[in-house]
């Protein structure tokens, strides 16, 4: 597989088919819609904190059972896409990280309704506090 590590520009042009986006927090959820104002300020920050953001090699792989159960706790964000996306070869309708203090995250695709397999891993432009975005 080839690995395009100068994709950070188009992740964040992918973000633009970004269609909600729920906030998890302990469990509670809350969904924002596009053109909803929290929306717009969600995804400004999560452009700002992936600026200059770089795709590598994950080694993680998620699992949903165990996932869905790991969202019960802590901050997330899931963002779901208005159509299928694909980066790498790794195909996706949404996206879901949790929100911590960390130089990169594994981003958890969900397909086909479930959160199974490789993960897309974004190496963050040095340490963020993606806690903000809640």
């Amino acid at each position: 597989m080839i690995v395009d590590n100068s994709y950070s520009n188009g992740l964040i042009d992918l973000l633009e088919k970004v269609d909600s986006i729920v906030a998890y927090n302990e469990g509670r959820k809350e969904t924002f819609l596009k053109g909803e104002d929290r929306y717009e300020d969600i995804l400004d920050n999560i452009k700002e904190n992936f600026f200059d953001a770089r795709i590598e090699p994950a080694y993680g792989v998620s699992l949903h059972d165990l996932t869905v159960k790991e969202m019960q706790k802590g901050k997330w964000l899931k963002l779901n896409f208005s159509s299928q996306q694909e980066i790498n070869g790794l195909p996706f309708s949404a996206l879901l990280f949790q929100q911590e203090e960390c130089y990169g995250l594994n981003l958890i695709r969900e397909y086909d309704n479930k959160y199974d397999g490789r993960c897309i891993y974004l190496s963050l432009n040095g340490l963020k506090d993606l806690n903000s975005l809640y």
